[in-house]
């Protein structure tokens, strides 16, 4: 397995929970399985938030004890091709 907290991973987000911090998303992805990321400015990098079935990338990952936690995420782009390999 990669090192979580340097790997970029594609996933796609399966659904939503709003929290007191803010609204959080969840990404299904193959090797970490399912991921959560805090939709705000400090997590999310780009103008809007992902759809529910959307391909995203996620970045700096850490294990807790309810799961897998991204320190970034963002819309998958064409040049993410590279990363399914």
């Amino acid at each position: 397995m990669p090192c979580p907290e340097n790997d970029e991973v594609i996933g796609e987000v399966t659904g939503f929970l709003e929290i007191p911090e803010g609204e959080v998303a969840f990404i299904a992805t193959e090797i970490y399985g399912p991921v959560s990321v805090l939709l705000n400015t400090e997590h999310w990098r780009g103008g809007s938030f992902p759809q529910k079935g959307e391909m995203v990338v996620v970045k700096g990952l850490s294990r807790y004890r309810k799961g897998w936690r991204a320190l970034e995420a963002r819309k998958f782009r064409l040049e993410d091709e590279s990363l399914k390999d």
